[in-house]
Order: C-alpha cells, then sequence, then structure tokens
C-alpha cells in the first residue's frame, strides 16, 4: 500500500470514529471524501487529483446534507439535545411579538431573544420554553389557557 492510500484511510477511520461520538452526520460526509481521496489513491491518481476528489465529494455530500430537509430535521435534532438549562416547560409571559416569529422577553431576571416553535401562532400570552437553541428561548403556547 501506498503511503498516501493509508494516509486517507486512517484520516477516513478517524472520522468515521468521531462521527460515532457525535452522530451529527456531518463528519460521515468528510469520510466519505477521504474514502474517495483513498480509491483514487488505489486507482493511482497523484495528490491533485485525490484532493480535488475529496473536496468534490465530501464537500458536495455536506452541502447536500446541509440543504436537504433530513439535514435540517438531524441539525435540529442535535441541536435540542443541548437544551441543558433544564428550562423545558418553564412559563413565560409575552406581551407583544416583534415582526416575525421573535420577542425579547425578560426571564429569569436577565434579557432573552425568544422565537415560536414551528407550527406556532404569536399571540399575546403564556408560552411554555420547549427547549433553548443557539441561545434563543423556543416557545410553543401553553396548553388551557
Amino acid at each position: 500500500m501506498s503511503g498516501s492510500l493509508m494516509f486517507w484511510l486512517v484520516l477516513a477511520m478517524v472520522a468515521i470514529f468521531l462521527e460515532m461520538l457525535t452522530r451529527t452526520f456531518t463528519l460521515m460526509t468528510v469520510a466519505l471524501g477521504f474514502g474517495t481521496a483513498a480509491l483514487l489513491s488505489w486507482m493511482g491518481f497523484g495528490v491533485v487529483g485525490q484532493v480535488m476528489g475529496f473536496l468534490l465529494v465530501g464537500g458536495g455530500a455536506m452541502l447536500w446534507l446541509r440543504r436537504s430537509d433530513k439535514g435540517q430535521e438531524l441539525q435540529e435534532a442535535e441541536e435540542s439535545r443541548y437544551s441543558i438549562m433544564g428550562d423545558d416547560g418553564d412559563v413565560v409571559h409575552v406581551s407583544q411579538w416583534d415582526t416575525g416569529d421573535s420577542v425579547d422577553i425578560t426571564y429569569r431576571g436577565r434579557s432573552w431573544q425568544a422565537k415560536l416553535a414551528k407550527g406556532q401562532k404569536a399571540h399575546r400570552g403564556l408560552y411554555r420554553v420547549r427547549e433553548v437553541r443557539e441561545g434563543k428561548l423556543v416557545l410553543e403556547e401553553k396548553e388551557g389557557d
């Protein structure tokens, strides 16, 4: 085996291992690019061809993942796993929504940006904190009011 083939295979294995830890599928696209470069190395392509194969396949797969509906679902699921504050279920009052589906509210003594969860309608009243995503509160209507 040539040195570049081993190099690409080791990088692919490391990316797959890290993917198994993170479960975001982003590193899987990188591993796919590394695997393509390893295949091109095995086929006798030079280093430039290997790098171009890595960039085209890995970059293309990453762009596809980012833009696809499934990729968006995976990203949202990953972000919601990190709602670590324990605020899920707390109730907040919204007196008036800004344009669109966002609002600045005071919560636990400090100012927060909040946005509506998908499928929710903006109105004055009580909302339940569904999760904290990207430093913003995600709100859903409080049922029973």
